[in-house]
């Protein structure tokens, strides 16, 4: 595998004075529609810069001990004697009391 990495970037090499020409050629005709202008752009900015990072959002359901926690932390009066605003997070490891 790393042979045919080696070589396919060989070839590619051996062209890219002339991919980069064709590049160029594209993001300067005014006759380019402006969509595969801003693609070359893009794909020249990703190459020479690295794309940006994407942030994921993802929706978790909270488990029961979770919940309890939250539900606690929401309850608890700072010592000012005002509720909070925002729940606490607590961070440390859960252990059961054995009987």
């Amino acid at each position: 595998m790393k042979r045919l990495k080696e070589t396919t970037f060989s070839a590619l090499m051996a062209h890219s004075e002339a991919l980069m020409k064709v590049l160029v050629e594209l993001a300067t005709d005014p006759e380019t529609p402006a969509s595969v202008r801003a693609d070359v752009g893009k794909f020249v900015y990703d190459q020479l810069l690295g794309k940006a990072k994407q942030r994921m959002k993802f929706d978790a359901e909270l488990s029961p001990r979770e919940k309890q926690a939250t539900a606690i932390a929401a309850a608890i009066v700072l010592d000012d004697g005002l509720p909070q605003d925002k729940p606490i997070v607590l961070e440390g490891q859960f252990t059961e009391e054995e009987p």
